[in-house]
């Protein structure tokens, strides 16, 4: 599987300084960081969605304080 991402300079000069120390390349050190994010709920992720699409109007009014 292939991910593109944006980054900016500095984000891309940190990750490479970060994967140079760890002896790596960068899409390794990515590899290596995202293997250990858990995987999402797929029944909270559906709960999170309908109570923001419930609750819009509130949440763009607190967004815009």
């Amino acid at each position: 599987m292939s991910l593109i991402v944006e980054l900016s300079d500095e984000v891309l000069a940190r990750l490479q300084a970060a994967a140079k120390a760890r002896g790596v390349s960068v899409a390794e050190l990515a590899t290596e960081t995202l293997s250990h994010v858990p995987a999402v709920d797929g029944d909270f992720a559906s709960l999170v969605t309908s109570t923001i699409t419930e609750h819009r109007e509130i949440l763009d009014s607190l967004a815009a304080t």
